[in-house]
């Protein structure tokens, strides 16, 4: 397994991996009518967007076939919970996505993925992250518990024209302890 930075050309593979890893894990979440609304052309869109954000990174993990299976990205904090509004927030850091290929769940690509983008916050002198993860993803939920997250905060998104969903946000004070643990 090899992760590495993201490149413009792993744009296709990314948003064929975000919308299979989405529809399996938000499949009896939300509306059958709101997953279908997202095609491939709508994640290639966000993709070309998201690709050219300097404050965001971007991991991909490779598989010993040189194929893309997950991809993580991160970067400083953007969407802080209610509690952290102050002077001097708690959080610093935020993974805004970990998504990995239906196929390759529990092989241990999401672990990788989660220690590689810990390791680059930690280089950029942020040491405390979160994420947001639904609340009814029971995977997702529980793999971030066994990575250390505790539940620190929720709210409520709109996933589409009828659905919505409530967000888990996991905390981590000092992602520095995370690193010191084989992925």
């Amino acid at each position: 397994m090899i992760i590495r930075p993201f490149k413009t050309t792993d744009i296709h593979d990314c948003a064929t991996i975000h919308k299979l890893s989405r529809r399996a894990s938000e499949k009896g979440v939300i509306f059958d009518s709101d997953l279908d609304r997202y095609d491939l052309n709508h994640f290639l869109d966000n993709w070309a967007t998201w690709s050219t954000y300097q404050e965001t990174q971007i991991r991909v993990a490779v598989d010993e076939n040189n194929m893309i299976v997950g991809f993580v990205m991160f970067g400083k904090i953007r969407t802080r919970p209610d509690f952290d509004r102050g002077v001097v927030p708690r959080y610093g850091a935020e993974i805004y996505a970990l998504y990995i290929h239906p196929d390759h769940f529990r092989k241990g690509y999401g672990r990788a993925l989660f220690h590689s983008a810990c390791e680059n916050l930690i280089d950029q002198k942020l040491t405390s992250m979160i994420l947001w993860a639904l609340k009814k993803n029971k995977r997702a939920c529980a793999f971030y518990e066994t990575l250390g997250g505790e539940r620190i905060g929720k709210q409520r998104v709109d996933m589409g024209e009828k659905s919505w969903a409530e967000e888990s946000c996991f905390g981590w004070r000092d992602i520095r302890k995370k690193i010191n643990e084989k992925p």
